[in-house]
């Protein structure tokens, strides 16, 4: 993923670096120079993602783990990582903010996680 992420990074940077170029150029030649592309765009997430993150927030606040559970599941289950946007305007993966919303869970959270997954823990090692 942050390969992916640098690649495109580097693709951006060069379609600017064209861009530029041809705007000096054609300053120097009296014509109009094209207008620089936006930096980058971030592409809506699959919408059942962002659902699932938002019932983590409610079900956390009403203290009813098994559907925070259930909602972290089936993020972390998603044929694939998207981006989620943070309640301070940042993006990050999906995946990471429900680990770290899982993470931020008060003690009682915690205990109930550790009931819930203990077992499975136990039989995959």
């Amino acid at each position: 993923m942050a390969a992916l992420m640098a690649q495109r990074a580097q693709e951006a940077n060069r379609e600017r670096a064209a861009v530029q170029l041809r705007a000096i150029q054609a300053r120097a030649g009296g014509a109009e120079p094209e207008r620089e592309p936006e930096a980058f765009v971030v592409r809506k997430g699959d919408p059942a993602i962002t659902d699932a993150l938002a019932q983590i927030d409610e079900a956390a606040k009403e203290q009813k783990w098994e559907k925070v559970f259930a909602a972290v599941t089936r993020v972390m289950d998603a044929p694939s990582d998207s981006l989620a946007r943070r309640p301070d305007g940042f993006y990050v993966s999906a995946r990471a903010h429900a680990q770290r919303m899982l993470s931020q869970l008060p003690a009682a959270g915690r205990d109930a996680y550790r009931i819930f997954n203990d077992a499975t823990a136990r039989k995959a090692l």
